[in-house]
C-alpha cells in the first residue's frame, strides 16, 4: 500500500522498495509464494503510479493483473484462492477476496482492461 499512498500524495518510492518489486516481479517463484492480498495491493500500487508515470509501473502492473487473475482467480467460483499453490490454495479469505477484486477494478477502470473487470470466465 506504501506504492499507492506514494502515488497518491505524489512522492516517489524510495529505491529499496523500488528494487523489491523489481526483484519480486523477476521471480515467478517469489510471485507464487506471495498471498491474493498482497498481490492485490501491490498492483494497486502499481496501477496508480503507471497513471501517473506509466513505463515500468505499466509494465508491472500489467504482469500483476494478469498474475492475479491466472493463478488466483478460480475460473468455475470466481473467488480468489489466498495463494497461487501449496495448501493454503483453496482456502479464501475476506482480505484475498476484497485486495484482488478492488485492485483489478482499478486496473480494469484506469487503463480499460475488459480482462480485468470482465466477471465471465
Amino acid at each position: 500500500m506504501a506504492l499507492w499512498v506514494g502515488a497518491r500524495l505524489g512522492t516517489e518510492p524510495p529505491g529499496w522498495l523500488i528494487d523489491r518489486v523489481d526483484t519480486l516481479l523477476a521471480d515467478p517463484h517469489a510471485l507464487h509464494r506471495s498471498s491474493a492480498q498482497g498481490g492485490g495491493m501491490l498492483l494497486c500500487g502499481a496501477t496508480a503510479l503507471a497513471l501517473q508515470e506509466g513505463g515500468q509501473w505499466r509494465a508491472a502492473a500489467e504482469t500483476l493483473a494478469a498474475h492475479l487473475r491466472e493463478y488466483y482467480c478460480d475460473p468455475v467460483s470466481r473467488w480468489f484462492h489466498n495463494q497461487s499453490v501449496g495448501y493454503r490454495r483453496r482456502f479464501a479469505s475476506f482480505a484475498s477476496q476484497v485486495y484482488s477484486i478492488l485492485a483489478l477494478y482499478q486496473f480494469g477502470g484506469a487503463f480499460a482492461a475488459e480482462l480485468a473487470v470482465d466477471p465471465s470466465p
